[in-house]
């Protein structure tokens, strides 16, 4: 790590957490011994309690006489996801925030990387870092790609055709910051964004998403960093991903009308976010499931404008050409095992 002439931590971790000691447990695990190898003792654990009924406490104090670097704070009540991110992020004082759900986990390689990325990238403000993904007892299936390519790339956020190039190669709206554990955040900005009131955040599925580009668009522009490598392991079966896609799909929509500066930069936004409906319609397609008739019918109203008669007819069209599609990828998946075994 850069060497100062404080006390002042590097890199800190703020974790969110309600009832999951285990998870929570194993995630302190993880960091410290990180940073041990490293023979390093500037970080901090930054952990803020949503009131949890079962051993957090007990969990975090057993470490605490170990690391003085933990910090802890139980809200005696469930404040709710957002407040509690926002809890959690203030107890930092460190250079930069990695901001970690409490079911998620780090490689062994994930802290030595990412400070060296910090390290080189000293103009930018967020990192966005890639994803494992686990299956819910974190069996590795594969690795996430956020930008087409996979390539790591740096963008200023602001409306741009800097912007709109970025918004163009992104896969998966986790481009727009929308996974809460890739955002490793330098905390002068961090404050600016994350403690910010207000209301229509409180009320949106993406709070996060929305004061972060609420205030890149319309106050101060920011620099964010893609990292292509995973440096996070996502656990399937969070909460989150239960809410299905039409309504993350919905929250979006409605948080980018509400902020972007111009007609030209939502649309952009709009047509990032139907595409990753339609792709990943298409997936669930191939297990044979996917959304009723009825929701395609309403995104088609709600993304593109269409009259009822016409965004009925669109929905066929799109839940047709998504069938055919999924049939294709599922014969040639069979053809492929045929020909391996």
């Amino acid at each position: 790590m850069p060497s100062n002439n404080t006390n002042r931590p590097y890199l800190g971790f703020a974790i969110p957490t309600f009832n999951r000691c285990k998870l929570l447990d194993n995630l302190i695990g993880q960091i410290t011994r990180s940073f041990e190898e490293l023979s390093e003792t500037r970080f901090e654990v930054c952990i803020c309690d949503n009131g949890s009924s079962d051993a957090t406490e007990e969990i975090v104090r057993k470490w605490q006489r170990h690391y003085p670097q933990i910090k802890y704070k139980n809200n005696r009540s469930n404040l709710g996801p957002q407040q509690n991110i926002t809890n959690s992020f203030s107890l930092t004082s460190s250079e930069y925030v990695w901001i970690l759900s409490d079911d998620d986990e780090i490689w062994d390689h994930s802290i030595p990387t990412l400070i060296h990325e910090l390290e080189s990238n000293p103009t930018s403000d967020l990192f966005l870092l890639n994803r494992s993904l686990c299956t819910v007892d974190m069996e590795f299936n594969k690795n996430d790609a956020y930008i087409e390519n996979n390539q790591s790339i740096s963008v200023l956020l602001k409306e741009s055709e800097e912007l709109s190039n970025y918004l163009n190669k992104c896969l998966n709206i986790n481009g727009l910051g929308c996974y809460i554990s890739s955002w490793v955040v330098k905390r002068s900005i961090g404050e600016k964004i994350l403690l910010e009131d207000d209301e229509f955040s409180r009320e949106n599925l993406f709070p996060h998403v929305y004061l972060l580009w609420n205030y890149t668009l319309n106050k101060n522009p920011i620099r964010l960093h893609y990292l292509n490598q995973p440096l996070v392991k996502w656990r399937a079966g969070n909460s989150l991903a239960a809410r299905g896609l039409l309504g993350r799909a919905m929250h979006l929509h409605q948080l980018f009308r509400k902020i972007a500066p111009s007609k030209e930069l939502f649309c952009q936004f709009e047509k990032m976010i139907t595409q990753q409906y339609e792709r990943q319609f298409t997936k669930d397609m191939m297990i044979r499931k996917g959304p009723p008739l009825d929701e395609l019918i309403y995104a088609q109203e709600h993304f593109n404008g269409e009259s009822k008669e016409q965004a009925r007819i669109s929905a066929l069209e799109i839940q047709a050409t998504a069938l055919a599609r999924a049939e294709m990828l599922r014969k040639q998946r069979e053809e492929k095992e045929a020909a391996d075994s």
